[in-house]
């Protein structure tokens, strides 16, 4: 975010650290819950399945992201949505990779 808006880093930094933490709040709410409704084994979900996931996981992720962006950062929603979208997407890959690998070790 530093190399595409004018924040300065310590705000980016500070609104990074809290989307950071709502991210690992509701990664443990999102996936208690999905977990619950998605049985079966979970080495052998399908990769789409696992898109699936992931979009579901992210779009939450959004619902509360956005907002603290938008508040901390002094922007707009549509600023803020377009800035965590660039934030999205590196988590997504990130959480994609991460889900496969820990349901394959733990299996």
């Amino acid at each position: 975010l530093a190399l595409f808006t004018d924040h300065a880093i310590g705000a980016l930094s500070g609104t990074m650290i809290i989307v950071a933490t709502i991210a690992m709040c509701w990664n443990f709410i999102f996936n208690w819950f999905f977990d619950r409704v998605a049985t079966g084994a979970k080495e052998k979900r399908s990769l789409l399945f696992r898109v699936f996931h992931v979009i579901l996981f992210q779009g939450g992720l959004l619902i509360f992201t956005i907002p603290v962006m938008a508040y901390i950062l002094n922007v707009n929603f549509w600023q803020a949505f377009i800035m965590d979208i660039g934030v999205t997407f590196f988590i997504t890959l990130y959480a994609f990779t991460f889900n496969l690998v820990y349901d394959h070790t733990r299996a």
